[in-house]
């Protein structure tokens, strides 16, 4: 058929995506597929976290019941002994299969990734104990991970990568630097060069569960344990762990007596007010009000702090050289540098440069105003205790001033209450003042 002039043919085509357009939407494709990954992968892991956290606080309820029966906790399956000068001090190893038959629990508790036992650590009386688990996600209490989170997080059985939670009692688990438990015995004091991680857990506080950062490689007694005077926590101090009171241990001497045990002079005492009131205000130890009193350290904060109300005697004295019998094995007399590193975190700064008086805000003169954070009165609530002479006669400034011991020879601490600074200096060996220990 012949086609005139003015006939067009027309063309038709299929319409499709571009390259381009095929590369964005893959992209956003692999952005939505990466999001849901992570999100997912979190979540996973969180629910694992908290089937652990979970066991855990069952693991408590069958250990205290079976303690009701027996008066003291099971041994941990296979334990590692943990010694001190050939004293046990406490068994770590696993909440194992015999554990179990004797909380009568219905099966071993195990790990929801690896099936892993979980850790289990008692003191040698049996009657405290620790358990650990490990956390995958370190955040899964808190909220999903980021991706660079979520993509750096494995969740295999590499210890390395998870995160150790303890519950229950102050006891320390022993773990290597990979967060593998040690399976060998622990022979305390340690001089090897072994890394290993020390995990305990501090008061928790609302509830809430704390994850822990290593410490230090020693398997102690709190400062209340060893010195029966003191039923104050140990106090926390950046990455020093103070006694919770004076010491009362050792060779020292009680407010008011001689060596002989007879009473001394007992020169002055001060109320608040300046007023030297001497023996009115602050009577020798007697049956009365010795440190064999019932009333323990608490007791004697309030008589610290409130002129007229200091029947309670709850700290020793002792000369330079006898100083160190203040503090038992694993606690010292702290150091200068100890001392100085305590006032410099509280001071917020460097204060602590040169003897004498220094580190203003610090002592007792408006200590109302400060906290635990930025006042050693607020922390550490050092008794006023005063001291006694090198005569070993003369009792003088209770309720006025305070003389602590530090470990480097003759230096001490001297406070004094209607000032805010902390005086370093050297008054000589054979007076007789108060020890506040250190943990090693």
């Amino acid at each position: 058929m012949n086609q005139t002039p003015n006939t067009k043919i027309k063309i038709h085509r299929k319409k499709a995506f571009t390259l381009v357009e095929l590369i964005i939407v893959i992209t956003i494709l692999a952005i939505l597929a990466t999001v849901a990954f992570v999100s997912f992968n979190w979540y996973t892991k969180s629910s694992r976290d908290a089937n652990r956290l979970v066991t855990l606080t069952n693991l408590e309820k069958w250990l205290n019941l079976a303690f009701v029966s027996t008066s003291r906790y099971p041994v941990p399956d296979e334990s590692i002994n943990i010694t001190d000068s050939g004293t046990t001090i406490g068994y770590q190893w696993v909440f194992g299969e015999n554990v179990s038959s004797l909380i009568k629990a219905s099966k071993v508790p195990t790990d929801p990734l690896d099936g892993e036992k979980y850790v289990y650590s008692i003191n040698s009386l049996r009657k405290k104990y620790q358990l650990m688990t490990f956390l995958e996600a370190q955040n899964s209490m808190n909220s999903p991970l980021s991706l660079e989170e979520g993509f750096r997080m494995k969740a295999y059985a590499d210890y390395s990568k998870r995160f150790p939670i303890v519950q229950w009692d102050n006891l320390w688990i022993i773990l290597d630097q990979n967060n593998i438990p040690v399976k060998i015995d622990i022979v305390l004091p340690d001089t090897s060069n072994t890394v290993r991680k020390v995990y305990f857990r501090n008061e928790v506080k609302n509830g809430t569960w704390i994850i822990l950062t290593a410490l230090k490689t020693t398997y102690t007694k709190m400062w209340k344990e060893v010195d029966k005077n003191c039923d104050i926590e140990d106090i926390i101090i950046w990455d020093q762990i103070w006694a919770g009171c004076n010491s009362t241990l050792g060779q020292g001497v009680e407010w008011g007596k001689k060596d002989d045990g007879t009473d001394g002079w007992i020169a002055d005492c001060f109320n608040y007010a300046g007023v030297n009131l001497g023996i009115i205000n602050c009577p020798v130890a007697t049956s009365r009000n010795s440190m064999i009193s019932s009333a323990k350290e608490k007791s004697w904060i309030i008589a610290s702090w409130v002129s007229g109300v200091q029947d309670n005697i709850w700290w020793k004295f002792y000369t330079w050289d006898n100083s160190p019998s203040a503090c038992p094995s694993w606690w010292h007399v702290p150091s200068e540098d100890e001392w100085a590193k305590m006032e410099n975190y509280l001071y917020g700064w460097i204060c602590r440069w040169w003897d004498v008086a220094q580190c203003s805000g610090l002592w007792w003169m408006n200590n109302y105003t400060k906290n635990a954070t930025n006042n050693i009165i607020q922390v550490l609530k050092i008794p006023l205790s005063g001291g006694r002479d090198v005569d070993g006669n003369m009792f003088r400034n209770r309720w006025n001033s305070a003389y602590l011991w530090t470990s480097t020879s003759g230096y001490n601490r001297f406070f004094n209450y209607w000032v805010d600074t902390v005086d370093r200096y050297n008054i000589g060996l054979l007076y007789w003042f108060s020890t506040r220990c250190i943990k090693d």
